[in-house]
């Protein structure tokens, strides 16, 4: 907020924004009238009168000392918005850029299963236990020591999960999720358990690294870079084809116009010289009525 150097009263104006999320994004003007103060924007349109302690365009005005009629101030609320931007740690871990669960196969496992890299969702928990999966050969399936969700469906502690080895599954407890693949041994062990320490893990920036190239834009087929870029190139196309409609519109248009003038229109230069042309045959027809006059008094003259 700047006062002017004109103002003539010692009064002072404070502003502050009524909502940080949401800040004024124009310049602004205030104009003591004697009772209030009238705002124009940078533009000078008038955006009405405030009475302190009052708001106007998401900002909160007070004043105090004495104002003279005429004293002005000027806003510019996001002038310094910069000022305060400065780097807000230097502990890399402080970053979360690990995942907060790991998950691994026992090292005393003997068949061609996998388990993926964990993923996370909001609101997720994982206890001390974590997830533990034993593969039984003959029941065709794992068991879980926690209750697990799997394909929508939920099994609960020691039930079995059928599972082939034709298919993944993707086993999720807690919002804590991951994905078995491949073809386990029996007694084989998959576990999901939290993260302690992590600070070689960058999961988590590995999986923000990834929405690059992750198709997740129109159900699955465009990445967000080829998603934009197709939004953009949408949006340059049809204002090429508005802009060529509207010049083949002005065309019809124009045709149509000058259709209609010359049915309809009165050409200036061609009645000029048509009303010319009957002055001209009046004055002929003057002069031949003035000649019959003549002659009628010239005959009434030679009979008397």
């Amino acid at each position: 907020m700047y006062a002017t150097v004109r103002n003539s009263g010692d009064g002072m104006v404070s502003v502050s924004i009524s909502d940080p999320t949401q800040p004024p994004t124009g310049d602004y003007t205030l104009t003591y009238t004697g009772s209030d103060f009238a705002i124009t924007d940078s533009s000078g349109k008038s955006l009405g009168n405030v009475t302190p302690p009052g708001s106007f365009q998401g900002m909160d005005l007070s004043a105090t000392g004495t104002m003279q009629k005429g004293d002005s101030f000027t806003i510019q609320p996001t002038l310094a918005s910069l000022d305060n931007f400065a780097l807000a740690t230097t502990n890399p871990a402080a970053i979360a850029a690990g995942s907060p669960a790991v998950s691994s196969a026992s090292t005393s496992n003997t068949g061609t299963g996998a388990i993926s890299k964990t993923t996370v969702s909001g609101g997720y928990s994982i206890d001390s236990t974590g997830v533990s999966l034993k593969y039984s050969a003959s029941a065709g399936g794992f068991t879980s020591n926690t209750d697990v969700t799997v394909g929508g469906s939920t099994y609960t502690a020691g039930q079995t999960i059928p599972y082939d080895g034709s298919k993944t599954l993707t086993v999720t407890a807690n919002g804590v999720s991951a994905t078995l693949s491949g073809k386990p041994a029996d007694s084989d062990v998959f576990s999901i358990a939290k993260k302690t320490g992590g600070t070689s893990d960058g999961a988590n920036a590995l999986a923000m690294s990834a929405l690059v190239s992750a198709k997740t834009m129109n159900n699955g087929t465009d990445t967000l870079t080829s998603s934009y870029v197709s939004y953009v190139s949408g949006i340059g196309n049809t204002t090429n084809q508005l802009k060529s409609a509207s010049t083949s519109q002005t065309a019809l248009l124009n045709q149509a116009t000058a259709a209609q003038q010359s049915v309809q229109g009165v050409n200036l230069n061609e009645e000029a010289a048509n009303l010319m042309q009957y002055q001209q045959l009046y004055q002929a027809n003057s002069k031949v009525i003035q000649m019959a006059s003549t002659l009628f008094q010239s005959i009434l003259s030679a009979i008397n």
